[in-house]
């Protein structure tokens, strides 16, 4: 069956489709779960996001061109989901490209969702270094990542 842009589809054995929405959101760099907006400037940024029932589905660039007062020292964030993640660790979610970031050849920039927020936690895993937190002085002022993967919310119940 093919969904509507109403959403609501009967599969024909007693399964409906109770959600189906697409959008977009504004993802911001920040350096710290909880923490605020700083004055950094991006190049460009951009979010897409499909839901279907519980499920989350996302993809998001974000190019900074200056890192402002955004702690270097701290871990780097990726916040405004569209919809805040409760579905436990959210699951690991694959960097599609990473440009201009200060790390180790070997390393591959990976994000994990956090439980109860709107928030992505930036991680390097590779075999030049253990697996460790990105930090924001690992972003760099000129660093761009692309980045999609999918969460559950309880929305629908």
């Amino acid at each position: 069956q093919t969904a509507t842009t109403s959403g609501t589809v009967d599969s024909g054995n007693g399964e409906v489709l109770d959600h189906y929405e697409r959008g977009t959101w504004t993802p911001t760099l920040q350096d710290a779960v909880g923490g605020t907006v700083s004055d950094q400037s991006y190049g460009g940024r951009s979010g897409f996001y499909t839901r279907i029932g519980d499920m989350i589905q996302f993809s998001c660039s974000l190019a900074l061109t200056s890192l402002g007062s955004l702690a270097t020292g701290n871990t780097a964030f990726i916040r405004g989901l569209p919809f805040v993640n409760t579905g436990g660790l959210g699951g690991i979610y694959v960097c599609g490209g990473a440009y201009g970031l200060a790390i180790t050849d070997g390393d591959q920039v990976v994000g994990r969702g956090i439980e109860n927020t709107d928030a992505i936690r930036m991680e390097l895993w590779g075999s030049a270094s253990a697996n460790e937190f990105m930090s924001i002085a690992q972003w760099s002022a000129n660093g761009e990542l692309i980045v999609s993967g999918c969460y559950n919310t309880n929305l629908g119940q």
